[in-house]
C-alpha cells in the first residue's frame, strides 16, 4: 500500500468493525439459556471480543509519536474534526430518532439534561466508546513524551498496567476480594494500558517462536473465557469473572490477533489494485459504520 498507510492497520480496523457489529447483533448472550443457540452466541461473543481493545491499541499504534508529523495543535484539531464532531452530531440524530420512535418526548428533558444524556451516551449506548477515547486523546501528548524519552519507561508502564489492570482485578474477583481501583497506575491504567500496548506491539519485532507462544496465550485466553462462562453460569446469571476488555483473557486474545495481522505478508494479496482500493475504502468508512450501524 502507499507509504501513508500500513496494510495490517487497515485490515485490523475493518475486521474489528465487523466484530463490533457481530457483538451488537448478539444480545441473547447476556441472558443465560442452556441451549445450543446460547452456546453459539457465547462463541460469537468470545471470538469477537478483541475488537474493542484493538481499536484502542490502533489508536496507540497510529497516534503516539504524532509530533514527528505535526504539532500538538494540529493533533487536537484533527481529533476534534474526525471524532468529536461526528460523536456530537450523531448523538443529536440519535435523540431525534428516539423521539420519532416515541421513546422520549422533547418535553421530557431540559437543556442541561439533554447535554447530560449526550455526555452519558443515553441516546445511543454504544457511543460509550467515545468518552474514554477522548480521555485517551488528552493523554497522548504526555504519553508520547514519556515513552520516547526512554524505552524502559514504556516497559515499566506496560508491566505495571498489566498487573494492576488485568491481573489483580481478576484475582480479586475470582476470590471474592473487593479490589481498590485506586491502586491502578494512573499513567498506565484503564484504556491507556491498551493504547501503550498497541504502540509497543506495532514496533516490536517477534521471532516465529515468540509469535507461536503469543498465539497459544490468545487461545488460552479465549478458551478460558468460553469454558468458564459456559460451566459457571446458570439461570441466576452470567458468570463474568473472565469478562472485561482489560481482563487478561481478552488482553491475551487481542495481542494474539494484533500480532497475527502484523505477521501476515499482505503485500501478495494487496498487490492487486482492485483489492488494495477496496481495503482502503472499507477502512475509511469503518468509523462511519460504527456511528450508524445501530440505526
Amino acid at each position: 500500500m502507499d507509504n501513508k498507510r500500513i496494510a495490517y492497520f487497515d485490515l485490523l480496523n475493518i475486521t474489528a468493525a465487523f466484530c463490533v457489529i457481530a457483538m451488537h447483533c448478539n444480545g441473547i448472550v447476556h441472558t443465560f439459556s442452556n441451549t445450543i443457540a446460547w452456546k453459539e452466541s457465547l462463541m460469537v461473543e468470545v471470538l469477537a471480543y478483541w475488537a474493542v481493545p484493538v481499536f484502542f491499541m490502533l489508536s496507540g499504534a497510529t497516534l503516539l509519536g504524532y509530533e514527528k508529523k505535526y504539532d500538538t495543535k494540529t493533533f487536537f484539531l484533527r481529533r476534534i474534526k474526525k471524532t468529536v464532531f461526528p460523536f456530537l452530531i450523531w448523538s443529536v440524530i440519535a435523540c431525534f430518532d428516539q423521539v420519532r420512535r416515541g421513546v422520549y418526548s422533547f418535553s421530557d428533558f431540559s437543556v442541561s439534561d439533554f447535554i447530560s444524556r449526550i455526555l452519558l451516551c443515553r441516546f445511543e449506548s454504544v457511543y460509550w466508546f467515545f468518552i474514554p477515547l477522548f480521555a485517551v486523546y488528552l493523554a497522548i501528548p504526555v504519553l508520547s513524551c514519556i515513552i520516547q524519552s526512554n524505552e524502559k519507561y514504556l516497559q515499566y508502564m506496560l508491566g505495571c498496567g498489566f498487573v494492576t489492570v488485568s491481573v489483580f482485578p481478576f484475582l480479586c474477583n475470582a476470590f471474592h476480594i473487593e479490589y481498590n481501583a485506586s491502586f491502578t497506575l494512573p499513567v498506565a491504567g484503564g484504556n491507556v494500558f491498551l493504547v501503550l500496548l498497541g504502540y509497543w506491539l506495532s514496533r516490536k519485532e517477534m521471532s516465529k517462536k515468540v509469535r507461536y507462544v503469543v498465539y497459544i496465550m490468545g487461545l488460552v485466553g479465549a478458551t478460558s473465557r468460553y469454558v468458564s462462562t459456559l460451566y459457571m453460569s446458570s439461570e441466576e446469571g452470567i458468570n463474568k469473572v473472565f469478562w472485561g476488555y482489560q481482563n487478561w483473557p481478552c488482553v491475551f486474545l487481542s495481542v494474539a490477533v494484533f500480532v497475527a495481522f502484523k505477521s501476515i505478508q499482505w503485500e501478495k494479496i494487496l498487490k492487486i489494485p482492485l483489492v488494495e482500493t477496496m481495503v482502503i475504502k472499507l477502512a475509511n468508512v469503518s468509523f462511519g459504520v460504527y456511528l450508524v450501524h445501530m440505526f
